[in-house]
């Protein structure tokens, strides 16, 4: 009878520890996956992470005038400007491109000064120029071309120059998209 109740004391000992073990590991996962910008799929259209970077063009003139593009609200979102569609299988279908803009929350119709990257699958890494392809424009990594202006290269129209959190970079069109950067596109004009 000792050796029944023993035995039985030592399953569910067992059974204890294995339980213990599963859910510790099931917190674990769940506790390491917060906060994470590429943690798991969730059921089909949602987001797999939000990414933001703030974003910024501007035309210096030869006379040194500063002219600041407004980058409308609601880029790639559904009743907004959505030109390109080539990306929509990444985004939510019918509501957003997986790269687009928002308004602030003080005016329906002013951009809140952020690009969001937020695909509902994995396979494509997003650029600037996704971004611009989407609204409707157009950039390379000499030229740009923004509502109201002509095509902008670089040569005797004078510079196209991009940064990314104050650092020169060499490629405009091609950089891809980070969380939390800070992206400024100037045209300096001869």
């Amino acid at each position: 009878m000792r050796s029944g109740r023993r035995s039985e004391k030592r399953a569910f000992l067992i059974l204890l520890l294995v339980v213990v073990v599963v859910l510790g590991a099931a917190v674990y996962t769940y506790v390491s996956n917060q906060g994470s910008s590429t943690s798991p799929p969730g059921p089909v259209g949602t987001h797999l992470y939000t990414w933001s970077a703030n974003l910024t063009i501007q035309i210096y003139t030869p006379d040194n005038t500063v002219i600041t593009i407004p980058i409308p609200a609601h880029i790639g979102q559904q009743a907004g400007i959505w030109m390109n569609h080539t990306l929509d299988d990444y985004g939510t279908p019918g509501v957003t491109a997986p790269v687009f803009t928002t308004a602030s929350l003080d005016n329906s119709s002013i951009y809140d000064g952020y690009v969001y990257v937020s695909p509902t699958k994995y396979g494509h890494t997003y650029t600037i120029a996704d971004f611009f392809s989407i609204w409707g424009q157009y950039i390379s990594n000499s030229c740009i071309q923004v509502p109201g202006y002509p095509r902008l290269c670089t040569g005797p129209q004078g510079t196209l120059w991009t940064e990314v959190n104050t650092n020169a970079i060499p490629s405009t069109a091609s950089h891809i998209l980070q969380d939390h950067e800070i992206i400024s596109i100037t045209f300096f004009q001869n």
